[in-house]
């Protein structure tokens, strides 16, 4: 295709009639921004509104209620160590509350297939009854309450039946899963921008708690790539150069409490950039 210059736009035809003066009287380009591209706004607000092409934002935020005294668990509501590699294959999920005025639920949860890659489904609660996904997960990121009111009971996401092995909790009146564990999907590669932490035990005495952000390389094994310990009180840190995660690696935040009831949160950011 070829190039017709409109003769008749005078800001084509002359440089100095599209542009702009400074107060010290020197020349600069004037250009017009659209509030609706990248280039108008902040680059993590753009990547979050989703302009930037092949990069998508991802916040983690997890709670452990209740940290037994020197046992080492992930930060769920479930508590214990996450069972990561029940889910390995795929498997349908089970959906069950504790309370029967959880029904007519819209429930949205999103995770990967066997194969790694992004999958959702959309299931509606029946209270103490068990409903199944149609759709095999291999990794659970996120279930979300979308509709109607928030939970009332204790609402698992279970293998195998409704009283198989619980594999993502809703905390009562939470209304979404606080997971602390991720897996990074198949074809990207997540870059961690900042994580923080909170550990609280009420009572006399300062109680400590070790925190690990653990990481499963794909065929792997966990390995602690962040640690830190917080005695009641909050950890943050911000990573000057984002801390590389490849594709398919599992992610565990873990917390070992020297105190028994020990209360844990953790939140954490990454960025997905596609790898082609």
């Amino acid at each position: 295709m070829s190039y017709n210059h409109n003769f008749s736009d005078a800001n084509l035809n002359n440089l100095h009639t599209s542009m702009e003066y400074n107060q010290g009287g020197l020349p600069s380009i004037r250009t017009l921004t659209d509030n609706k591209s990248a280039g108008s706004m902040p680059w993590m607000l753009a990547v979050s509104l989703g302009l930037v092409p092949g990069v998508t934002a991802v916040h983690r935020s997890a709670y452990n209620p209740d940290l037994a005294n020197g046992t080492e668990e992930s930060i769920w509501v479930e508590g214990g160590i996450y069972p990561w590699t029940e889910l390995d294959g795929g498997h349908i999920l089970y959906a069950v509350s504790t309370s029967a005025a959880d029904t007519g639920q819209t429930v949205y949860i999103e995770g990967l297939d066997s194969n790694y890659n992004l999958i959702n489904e959309t299931i509606i609660t029946a209270g103490t009854t068990a409903v199944a996904t149609t759709k095999q997960f291999a990794r659970i990121h996120t279930a979300t309450i979308v509709s109607n009111a928030t939970n009332v009971g204790e609402v698992t996401f279970r293998l195998h039946s409704g009283t198989g092995t619980v594999v993502a909790h809703i905390r009562a009146g939470f209304g979404i899963t606080k997971l602390g564990q991720y897996t990074v999907p198949a074809g990207k590669t997540a870059y961690l921008l900042t994580g923080d932490a909170t550990s609280f035990r009420g009572g006399a005495g300062n109680i400590g708690t070790v925190v690990k952000m653990m990481v499963k390389p794909y065929g792997g094994v966990f390995l602690v790539a962040h640690i830190s310990e917080v005695v009641n009180g909050f950890y943050r840190y911000d990573f000057t150069a984002p801390m590389k995660i490849t594709e398919k690696s599992d992610i565990d935040v873990r917390g070992l409490a020297d105190g028994n009831g020990t209360q844990m949160s953790c939140n954490y950011d990454l960025i997905l950039v596609d790898n082609s």
